[in-house]
């Protein structure tokens, strides 16, 4: 049995609506599955909380947690925060860069979806491949 009051308290959630229960609901039952989640929904409406909560209700919620605001990153370098670069792969790359999903076990990454389409196929794809010198390295941030 999902304790919805408890969840509401634990994230700071306030409302009492029917529907917002059942986003709630649908959040814990999801996060007992490998499906990849889009959360959706207009400005100010708490959509960073659902994330959390499957994160948190799921079996990675041992594992680390990353929640990127893709807005606070300038634009044309989302690839490079998250996949990583290295030293002369563009100009400015003065060093070698891991990225968001290679510099811990990632399991879960919650982001808006206004990034690029290459990079969604990747998230998506379950393998991600990084560069790291002359090492190829497979990670399988959503295992």
């Amino acid at each position: 049995m999902i304790d919805i009051q408890s969840i509401k308290q634990r994230y700071g959630i306030i409302g009492t609506s029917p529907a917002l229960n059942r986003a709630i609901e649908i959040a814990v039952q999801v996060a007992t599955t490998d499906l990849s989640v889009l959360i959706t929904g207009e400005s100010g409406v708490g959509k960073e909380n659902f994330p959390k909560i499957i994160h948190e209700h799921s079996a990675r919620k041992h594992n680390t947690y990353i929640a990127v605001n893709c807005g606070a990153i300038p634009e044309g370098t989302i690839d490079s925060e998250l996949f990583g670069h290295e030293k002369g792969s563009f100009t400015g790359a003065l060093e070698a860069r891991k990225g968001y999903f290679e510099q811990s076990d990632v399991s879960s990454i919650s982001m808006p979806i206004f990034i690029s389409s290459e990079t969604r196929h990747l998230i998506r794809s379950d393998s991600l491949f990084f560069k790291s010198s002359a090492l190829r390295t497979t990670v399988s941030p959503f295992a």
